[in-house]
């Protein structure tokens, strides 16, 4: 039950207060302000990181759809090079995000657990 009750108000589910939690948020954040964007090498690695998975699951068809077996052996050795790629692509992001990267500001209404959760302690 605990859980339950630590989580509804995470979410700002907290049962009187929810209406007022609304309006509050509601005035304090203006809905045509236009936020940031992320710096270039974290936009880059985010396009980078999709073409990689959508690379992979065609490898994965055209494997599926191959009918000789070096057709066959070429795109599972391509498939597996395509992951080794993006774990690659995923480690380096995840080294960017935490030691270079600019991330856009936070919202005014966000609480210190929101913060923490999005950043990595950032409060």
């Amino acid at each position: 039950m605990k859980i339950a009750t630590a989580f509804a108000k995470f979410c700002g589910r907290d049962g009187a207060n929810m209406s007022a939690s609304k309006s509050l948020s509601a005035h304090t954040t203006p809905t045509n302000t236009r936020r940031p964007p992320f710096d270039s090498v974290t936009i880059g690695l985010h396009w980078a990181t999709v073409l990689l998975v959508l690379a992979m699951f065609a490898s994965a068809w055209l494997r599926a759809q191959a009918q000789d077996d070096v057709s066959k052996a070429f795109l599972l050795q391509f498939h597996r090079s395509l992951g080794l790629a993006i774990w690659v692509t995923t480690g380096f992001r995840l080294t960017w995000r935490l030691s270079h990267a600019k991330l856009p500001p936070f919202p005014v209404n966000m609480t210190k657990v929101h913060r923490t959760i999005v950043y990595n302690g950032a409060v």
